[in-house]
């Protein structure tokens, strides 16, 4: 199964159109601009889990939401509640609660991935805002038995 792992978008979804859309089974936002979801689903067609961020302030939406994808237990969250802008320590307790074998959040706009205690946390960063030299990232996973990804740098055409 191949996922793209998106996060505030804040409004413009312009740089999805320099990824092949088509070769993903399931795209995940990650929050901030909740209302970017059902652009994207219009335009690309394609299943999409998703759960509000900070920005979203009008929205009734998930903060926090649990997949199971080939076995995997995937908790996905905007990462706000859990102050990751300053340490992910609570959101690692929160995963350890939730016994999750993958976090995914993002909020601070910097793409992250490390793993602690056999839980791997991902932050795509921004797909349209990123912050210092990561001016647009998404993450690319292939979840199987095992779950690998990248990071993808967007670059401008």
């Amino acid at each position: 199964m191949r996922v793209l792992v998106i996060s505030d978008s804040h409004g413009n979804i312009s740089n999805l159109e320099k990824i092949d859309i088509e070769s993903f089974d399931l795209l995940i936002h990650c929050g901030d601009f909740v209302s970017d979801v059902k652009m994207i689903s219009d335009k690309y067609k394609i299943d999409i889990e998703y759960v509000k961020g900070n920005c979203d302030y009008n929205s009734d939406d998930d903060e926090e939401r649990i997949l199971e994808l080939l076995g995997h237990k995937i908790l996905i969250t905007h990462g706000h509640k859990y102050g990751v802008k300053y340490s992910i320590s609570k959101l690692y307790y929160r995963a350890l609660e939730l016994e999750v074998d993958l976090a995914i959040f993002g909020h601070t706009h910097l793409p992250f991935d490390e793993s602690y205690d056999g839980i791997r946390f991902i932050n795509p960063g921004s797909i349209s805002l990123g912050r210092g030299s990561y001016k647009s990232t998404c993450f690319i996973m292939e979840i199987s038995e095992k779950i690998v990804g990248y990071m993808q740098h967007i670059k401008n055409k």
